[in-house]
């Protein structure tokens, strides 16, 4: 008796398990005008599709829950609906062109993978699972939010996720947060922030999952300081003690080390004194920074270090601490692998307003 009583409360649970879905498709059908079809498996997911040449039409700010897939050749109209995707398996969503979505969350297990372009036009949530790119973009519009929780981000070895704003002297602003945050005196007009997930070769050494492209509309003279954000699932193996950030400004060809601060505990990097900004990633590297030509240490390089090293070169004392800064390569400013009077000729030249064919004064890591 008592294992028929158990057999009949779980066929009631079934019931009423049944009974909400059914007022759940209700309120949907009320909340939405569309040509499209919702569908439910075997299993009891949940997708929904729209039919080519159909849209569809949400009206208020309805909660739409799919435990499966999303199928759009059609048109959306967004409203201010909520799109939810809660399934215990691999999702996807598939946009034909880049239709908007108000608010997308993504509240599961395992992946949901982007089959097409997608617009935000209010926010983005990663809860739980990711949302991979699979070499598709993501455009958040000028006032979108995007929010990611530890280890639950967008990702994906191809694609990327973008956002344009207006930046007029910015101050702590992390557009769209995308973990980019900038401050500035300066207006930087128009800014698109554009975020990778593939690793960069940088100098021999493999970047973190993540990287940077920042192009404001002036770009010149900033002091900007950026605060670059990370995930720990991104680190690709490396500790985060050792990040520091590199710069390209020819789309990833060459990069040049801009060094930084590593917070590991708010996981983010801090590097202020910016002129201009380019595409930006993070190395893990474990260095000596400072600036080539610079022997003394004091910041520069300049003719003070250029006798350093002529009185070096003939076999005068050197103090240790120079002789060490020496020996790590800041005075091998040709590259040679020697420093001598050659380099201090150099350095020399460039002091007194000689070009240099030579990047004599820049910041390195050696």
């Amino acid at each position: 008796m008592h294992g028929n009583k158990v057999k009949i409360e779980n066929h009631k649970s079934k019931i009423e398990k049944r009974k909400a879905r059914i007022a759940h498709f209700e309120r949907l059908r009320r909340a939405l005008m569309l040509s499209a079809f919702l569908c439910v498996s075997a299993a009891g997911q949940v997708s929904l599709s729209i039919a080519p040449g159909s849209t569809l039409t949400v009206s208020g700010e309805p909660q739409m829950i799919l435990s499966g897939n999303w199928s759009n050749p059609g048109n959306f109209l967004p409203g201010q609906g909520v799109v939810v995707f809660n399934g215990p398996a691999a999702q996807s969503l598939m946009n034909l062109s880049p239709q908007g979505f108000y608010h997308l969350t993504v509240e599961k297990s395992g992946d949901l993978a982007l089959n097409g372009p997608l617009l935000i036009q209010q926010r983005l949530e990663v809860i739980s699972g990711d949302l991979e790119l699979n070499g598709n973009s993501i455009t958040l519009a000028a006032g979108a939010m995007l929010s990611e929780t530890p280890g639950n981000t967008v990702k994906g070895a191809a694609g990327s996720i973008s956002i344009t704003r207006t930046l007029n002297a910015p101050s702590e602003v992390d557009a769209g947060g995308l973990g980019a945050t900038i401050t500035s005196n300066q207006n930087l007009g128009a800014t698109t922030i554009t975020r990778w997930h593939d690793t960069r070769l940088v100098n021999g050494n493999t970047s973190i999952r993540r990287s940077y492209e920042i192009i404001p509309q002036n770009n010149f003279n900033l002091n900007a300081t950026l605060a670059f954000k990370y995930d720990e699932s991104e680190l690709n193996g490396t500790p985060e003690s050792d990040l520091k950030l590199f710069r390209s400004a020819d789309n990833g060809q060459s990069w040049a080390f801009a060094g930084g601060s590593v917070n590991p505990a708010l996981n983010v990097i801090t590097l202020s004194g910016i002129d201009a900004f380019s595409l930006w990633t993070a190395v893990g590297v474990d260095c000596l920074p400072g600036i080539l030509g610079d022997v003394n240490g004091d910041g520069a390089a300049n003719s003070g270090d250029g006798l350093i090293l002529l009185s070096y070169d003939v076999g005068l004392a050197i103090p240790p601490a120079i002789l060490e800064r020496i020996n790590a390569g800041f005075g091998d400013v040709n590259g040679d692998g020697s420093s001598n009077s050659t380099d201090a000729l150099i350095i020399l030249s460039q002091d007194v307003g000689f070009p240099v064919p030579f990047p004599v004064g820049q910041l390195v890591c050696l």
